[in-house]
């Protein structure tokens, strides 16, 4: 599998300071706009991803690119970034706020959960060309929440370089003790939602596949993206970056063990 830096870009740092900004819930948005409530939608993600898909009448404007944007009084403002355990638009909001005649606050959830909701956006019909939504180790290991559940979808890895019969297998790590915090399930599949707003709305969790590097991850996507499911991230690398501690690739018996990468997928 292959992918270049751009793939984490629009990923931004994933998870971070809980935010002081108010927030509002999709369905909560979605009937103020029925209603004709003023506001501006911001979207702050990257062009790129925008461009695949976004909610109607939305603006875009990169988190990086908020605190030195040159804005007019908007009033009130929603802003939302991927809704992927990102939370660039943590940042975003606060620079927002920090502009006269702007008062900015969170959707929840994201883009990831308006989806969820298909309350309806801009995303084309047909077959397109995706990139897999991707963490790295260090993004997951220091900003687990309770609002992150871990999906194991490993299988037995490889025979053991060096082993004494071809049944002895490399043992997985236990994710438990590799991230003592973390919900771990090894089903994508009715993993209970979280009641994350005032209205005691419940919005769906952010799943973390987790494989050994043979593909299954993006089988999981197509089959969670078939079923309406949005809110994922592949961990990249795997259970080799877990098993290495998110150490880049090290010699090891002779050899270097290899970074395994993301790749594109096509969606259904």
């Amino acid at each position: 599998m292959s992918m270049n830096w751009k793939t984490f870009v629009w990923l931004g740092a994933f998870a971070g300071v809980a935010s002081l900004a108010h927030a509002i819930t999709p369905t909560q948005l979605q009937k103020e706009m029925a209603k004709g409530a003023k506001v501006t939608i911001i979207d702050v993600r990257n062009t790129d991803v925008f461009q695949q898909a976004h909610i109607p009448g939305a603006i875009s404007l990169p988190a990086a690119l908020c605190s030195a944007k040159n804005l007019p009084p908007l009033g009130r403002v929603v802003a939302y970034d991927g809704g992927l355990g990102n939370n660039v638009v943590e940042s975003a909001v606060a620079a927002l706020n920090a502009k006269p005649g702007i008062r900015a606050e969170i959707l929840e959830g994201g883009f990831a959960a308006w989806e969820a909701l298909k309350i309806g956006d801009t995303r084309g019909r047909g077959v397109e060309k995706q990139v897999l939504p991707m963490v790295t180790y260090q993004q997951l290991k220091t900003n687990l929440t309770d609002d992150i559940v871990l999906v194991d979808l490993r299988k037995s890895r490889p025979t053991a370089k060096g082993a004494k019969s071809a049944g002895d297998v490399a043992p997985l790590t236990d994710l438990h003790t590799a991230f003592p915090q973390a919900r771990v399930e090894k089903s994508a599949f009715n993993v209970a939602g979280k009641k994350k707003s005032a209205s005691g709305e419940t919005m769906a969790p952010l799943l973390v596949l987790i494989d050994t590097g043979e593909g299954t991850s993006e089988e999981m996507v197509r089959t969670l993206r078939a079923n309406g499911i949005t809110r994922f991230v592949v961990l990249a690398g795997g259970e080799e970056i877990i098993a290495r501690q998110g150490q880049a690739g090290s010699k090891r018996s002779g050899g270097t063990v290899p970074v395994v990468t993301p790749t594109t997928t096509t969606s259904n």
